[in-house]
């Protein structure tokens, strides 16, 4: 099992038996990085901001829910 927003990506594909994609609203994604540990040593959240733009720019252009087989709610 490989995790993550990225592990679907288009050169990834052809070694994936079965993706399923856990859609999540853009929020509750952002009030989680704390929680899951993801601030590091950034508390002022400087990375934040642009690594929610790429994930924006990932979910509109290489669009990885269309190539899943399965699709969940995240809340």
């Amino acid at each position: 099992m490989v995790e993550g927003v990225y592990s679907t990506r288009p050169e990834l594909r052809p070694l994936i038996d079965i993706a399923i994609f856990v859609e999540t609203p853009r929020e509750e994604r952002r009030k989680r990085m704390p929680v899951r540990g993801h601030l590091g040593n950034d508390p002022d959240n400087n990375w934040l901001t642009p690594w929610m733009a790429a994930e924006d720019w990932y979910f509109a252009n290489v669009r990885p829910h269309k190539y899943c087989d399965l699709r969940l709610a995240g809340l």
